[in-house]
């Protein structure tokens, strides 16, 4: 293991640790322009030991259609007959088990964006079944649209390939989500990980750096201080965590999967306090009964539907 050293708020992260640390501190950062195919994702975490487990589901059809079609979307596009523009947009009217339609809607503003006129320059269908995209509606020779037509096919071979940088950031964070991390800034994107994670962040770090992701980790001194500051990390995210559950529960019927997702919310939340009191050697008594007594409103609330 490599190491390096900076300072957290103090705190010191040391170079070249050969101790037992608390944990280590987390933090990555994806390219927008990232692409990565199904085929490389496997290959990478089987390099690195990262179970194929984490891997995301394939790329669906009509995901990769959404994406293709939002990408041709244009917006003032100079117009030659007027000294307005052209807005391309794309509004989706019908989604079936068969297929999903969408229209490519040519609008003529003017300089202060009031709208000139406004029609559908295309109707896209994407057959779900043979994962092809239909044009129907088609009755102009607007080139701007003929290109955006011609995009929108090309766009979607390649949206079924290939994951962006989008999803492969959500992919990191759902990981590191399972490895009960805690947030070291109040705007997140530095988060401390026990020590007894490092099976799976360490090569969760090395799958990341072969897809092209960045990816950093420091050891971090046990100390009383750093244990004090971990504490009142924790304290802090639990806190914001049991308020956007107990706002729900006070909000407007809350539906049953709404319910669902809360009651295995506060669930994690129980296990990483329990987790972090057996770590820390401090006080979580009081976390640890606000988060029960939500659990028991959320089950309340599930058997009350």
């Amino acid at each position: 293991m490599s190491m390096s050293v900076g300072v957290l708020e103090g705190k010191v992260v040391v170079q070249g640790f050969t101790g037992q640390p608390l944990g280590f501190l987390a933090w990555y950062s994806v390219p927008g322009t990232l692409e990565v195919t199904r085929e490389q994702l496997e290959e990478a975490f089987l390099a690195s030991g990262l179970s194929l487990d984490y891997l995301p589901k394939p790329i669906r059809v009509s995901h990769a259609f959404r994406r293709a079609t939002a990408k041709v979307q244009k917006k003032r596009i100079p117009f030659e007959h007027t000294k307005g523009f052209v807005n391309l947009e794309v509004t989706e009217v019908a989604n079936s088990r068969q297929s999903v339609v969408r229209y490519l809607v040519r609008e003529v503003v003017d300089s202060k964006d009031v709208s000139l006129s406004h029609e559908n320059a295309a109707i896209l269908r994407l057959n779900k079944d043979l994962g092809q995209i239909e044009i129907e509606g088609l009755e102009t020779d607007d080139e701007e649209v003929l290109a955006a037509i011609r995009n929108a096919r090309a766009l979607f071979e390649r949206c079924r390939r290939y994951y962006e940088g989008r999803h492969i950031r959500d992919l990191i964070w759902d990981i590191l989500q399972e490895l009960s991390p805690v947030a070291v800034r109040p705007a997140g994107g530095v988060y401390f990980v026990p020590v007894s994670k490092w099976d799976t962040l360490e090569p969760l770090q090395a799958a990341a750096r072969r897809l092209g992701a960045e990816f950093f980790t420091l050891p971090v001194v046990d100390s009383e201080d750093v244990r004090a500051m971990v504490h009142s990390k924790l304290q802090d995210q639990v806190r914001r965590t049991l308020e956007g559950l107990a706002g729900l529960l006070k909000g407007d019927e809350p539906t049953k999967g709404e319910l669902e997702r809360a009651l295995e919310r506060a669930r994690e939340t129980l296990a990483q306090i329990r987790e972090y009191r057996e770590l820390l050697s401090l006080g979580l008594k009081d976390l640890e009964s606000d988060a029960e007594l939500v659990e028991l409103q959320v089950v309340a609330a599930l058997n009350s539907l």
